[in-house]
């Protein structure tokens, strides 16, 4: 640790640092349960030797792009989705001084080839394109600098009323191709997720409902490993960070309501996990989780 520091961050201690983009995870997705600590630490210590006071270094970081990953054997909760929570809670921590982003929508088939284990996006110019956002909005309070994150959220009836901040002009949908909006899930008392409808309804509130849960309890969004479904976005394009309110740990949504298109499924979970895209409408077995 002391040489890559040495090699790597301390060169860097005489220039004129106005802040740090950060994109990482990947390695540490089984000790989420530590990241928000060690990312806070970074983050301090960096901040000391770049020359700010009071652990204000502005830190522009993005989730982690999905991933076959199995899940934790105590928990069953997803290792991604374990990070998810981890980076958004570190989030919470430095809102002040801390810019989260979202790249789960981002392709991963580059050109007509799938890389067999794209634990990276493909595509990076987006990438690229939402850290400079964030840069500006945090570092020069020139543009919004944080993905959509859940506000608040009450029960009325048979729907969940979600609201959330960080939407710019607005909440929409990735692209604006389509004015479905898809990622949520719901589960009731019996604590089984399923698929649910959710409209936009406001700048920045959404409606969530399913016929199959009359009485909901908890709502989640995006909250799966392969999540690159989910297009809930802010108006400058950046998607939602995903989360649920409670309930079990479970995959959440799927794409299984929006199946007409190839889709990135798990192939093979034995070798360090791959996949492929395919048409679901061929697929026969798909793996969605390793006992």
């Amino acid at each position: 640790l002391g040489a890559m520091y040495n090699s790597k961050i301390a060169p860097l201690t005489h220039a004129n640092i106005k802040g740090v983009l950060w994109y990482q995870g990947e390695t540490s997705v089984k000790r989420a349960d530590i990241y928000a600590e060690q990312l806070d630490l970074l983050k301090e210590e960096w901040g000391k030797q770049f020359g700010f006071e009071d652990d204000t270094m502005p830190l522009i970081f993005t989730q982690i792009a999905p991933y076959i990953y199995i899940n934790d054997k105590d928990t069953n909760q997803s290792y991604f989705t374990g990070m998810m929570d981890a980076m958004k809670e570190f989030y919470n921590r430095n809102s002040n001084t801390a810019s989260m982003l979202t790249i789960y929508d981002v392709s991963l088939r580059y050109e007509d080839h799938v890389l067999p284990q794209a634990i990276h996006t493909t595509v990076k110019k987006p990438v690229g394109e939402r850290f400079a956002l964030g840069a500006m909005g945090l570092a020069y309070n020139k543009a919004e600098a944080t993905a959509p994150i859940l506000e608040n959220h009450f029960i009325t009836d048979d729907k969940v009323v979600l609201t959330f901040e960080h939407v710019g002009e607005g909440l929409q949908v990735v692209g604006q191709e389509s004015k479905d909006v898809l990622g949520f899930a719901v589960c009731g008392e019996n604590g089984i997720w399923v698929n649910a409808t959710a409209k936009i309804t406001g700048e920045n509130i959404v409606e969530v409902y399913s016929d199959f849960v009359t009485a909901p309890l908890y709502v989640s969004y995006a909250y799966c490993d392969m999540n690159t479904d989910a297009n809930l976005c802010a108006s400058n394009g950046i998607p939602a960070a995903p989360f649920t309110t409670g309930g079990t740990y479970g995959f959440g949504s799927r794409s299984y309501l929006n199946c007409d298109e190839d889709l990135f499924v798990a192939t093979d979970l034995t070798g360090g996990g791959s996949g492929e895209y395919r048409n679901l409408w061929t697929v026969k077995n798909r793996i969605t989780s390793v006992s």
